[in-house]
């Protein structure tokens, strides 16, 4: 359980002060997002957090089936072009959800971190900036022409997850992240969890991992009040 007063939301982007570095979570068409810093200069990104894919992706300039880009989206696609630590590569990536809707782009380089909506709050985020794996974009369909995220941040057990690759430059300790989700918002946090939202003990269970990245625990019982 946590604190309902402490959620981040919208307008309280970050709560209070933690020991884990926290990003803020909004909430979208039926899904929680969270923004990425992307580049050099940074250009904000808002991705989709999910716990069921691995490839972290967003539309780049130019993007030929994104629609009316502006009428749905945050903001307009990833310029390439304005960043100058921006390395593309040949390697091209199909990825399909269980929604239905999927998209088409190729593996790029580029330095990211997570922040909040604006660099302002939260200062020493870019401290996480890694040269990170990611896709760009050039076709969508489905929900990913409507939504309101930007694009999609896999977290899901794969060396491609930004969790993973932060740890794996020593940016973390732990591959460990959390995520508070509520109505409102919430808060990922990355390292370890958020224990200040904490209003009983955290009760955890056994995890396993799949080939495919999935995580896996096992259910015994399900009672709804």
């Amino acid at each position: 359980r946590i604190k309902r007063e402490e959620i981040p939301s919208l307008n309280h982007p970050l709560g209070r002060a933690t020991s884990a570095p926290s990003d803020p979570l909004l909430t979208g068409i039926g899904t929680h997002y969270t923004y990425l810093w992307v580049g050099t200069p940074s250009q904000r990104i808002s991705v989709i957090v999910d716990t069921g894919s691995y490839r972290t992706a967003f539309p780049c300039d130019p993007c030929s089936s994104c629609g009316n880009y502006l009428d749905y989206h945050e903001s307009g696609p990833f310029i390439p072009s304005d960043s100058s630590t921006f390395t593309a590569t040949n390697t091209r990536a199909t990825q399909r959800y269980s929604e239905g809707d999927g998209w088409s782009g190729y593996k790029v380089y580029d330095q990211t971190f997570l922040g909040a909506e604006t660099i302002d709050e939260s200062p020493s985020a870019s401290k996480l900036s890694i040269d990170m794996e990611l896709y760009c974009q050039d076709e969508i369909d489905g929900l990913f022409v409507v939504q309101r995220a930007d694009g999609i941040m896999g977290l899901g057990f794969k060396a491609s997850s930004p969790i993973l690759q932060l740890e794996s430059t020593d940016s973390l300790d732990t591959n460990t992240f959390s995520l508070c989700l509520a109505r409102e918002g919430g808060t990922l946090s990355l390292g370890e969890t958020a224990s200040h939202l904490w209003t009983a003990p955290m009760t955890y269970a056994s995890m396993t991992t799949s080939k495919n990245g999935f995580y896996r625990v096992t259910i015994y019982d399900i009672r709804i009040r």
